[in-house]
């Protein structure tokens, strides 16, 4: 149990201060991403039911059942167990009603099973025990060596086929062009402009010789 405590605490992964920790997903590889335990069989409302833990490696279901029962009516319970069927000390329990829940609370909360004091509380994920991601590989996973060429493809031999299109007819008529040259309308203005006669008459000619007195 100290050594699943300390696996929760720290992860697969981390060391402290005597040394790797060890656990039973230690040998899965570094990297494998962790998440909260998915229960497989249960699927009542979670206000019906209540995580308990710190429950005996080797307890059975129906010696779990029996003790819950001196709660309230025991509709199902599930304990946690990793891949390979290993209890994670740990499961749940539906009831027939909440006022049972909260019976269970009060009354079972640190009794006695198998010589442990179980811990039980409303059922939340949060409490959930973290084990690995089993829907995605390690990234840090070796999956040996690479694997060697592909066989050749076999020969295409598929024959080409037959172009049949057709092309489309060229249907289009040209627009018949109706337009009408606009008529020349336009006046030309008249000339009315007079000439002005012509009235200047000559300056007369009254200039006298200069008298010769040398």
């Amino acid at each position: 149990y100290n050594e699943y405590k300390s696996y929760l605490r720290m992860g697969p992964d981390r060391r402290d201060s005597h040394g790797p920790s060890r656990s039973r997903y230690s040998d899965r590889g570094g990297g494998q991403r962790m998440v909260p335990y998915q229960p497989r069989k249960i699927k009542g409302p979670a206000t019906r039911r209540c995580y308990v833990n710190n429950l005996p490696w080797d307890l059975k279901w129906q010696d779990f059942k029996d003790h819950m029962k001196q709660a309230g009516v025991v509709t199902f319970v599930e304990l946690f167990e990793d891949p390979n069927g290993r209890s994670l000390g740990c499961g749940l329990v539906e009831f027939s009603s909440v006022d049972e829940v909260k019976k269970a609370i009060d009354t079972l909360n640190d009794s006695k099973l198998n010589g442990r004091e179980i811990k039980v509380k409303r059922d939340e994920v949060r409490f959930y025990p973290k084990v690995p991601d089993m829907c995605g590989p390690s990234p840090n996973m070796d999956y040996g060596p690479p694997p060697g060429p592909p066989s050749p493809l076999p020969p295409y031999n598929r024959p080409p086929e037959p172009y049949n299109r057709q092309p489309e007819p060229y249907n289009r008529q040209p627009e018949p062009y109706n337009r009408q040259p606009e008529p020349y309308n336009r006046q030309p203005e008249p000339y009315n402009r007079q000439q002005e006669p012509y009235n200047r008459q000559p300056e007369p000619y009254n200039r006298q010789p200069e008298p010769y007195n040398r």
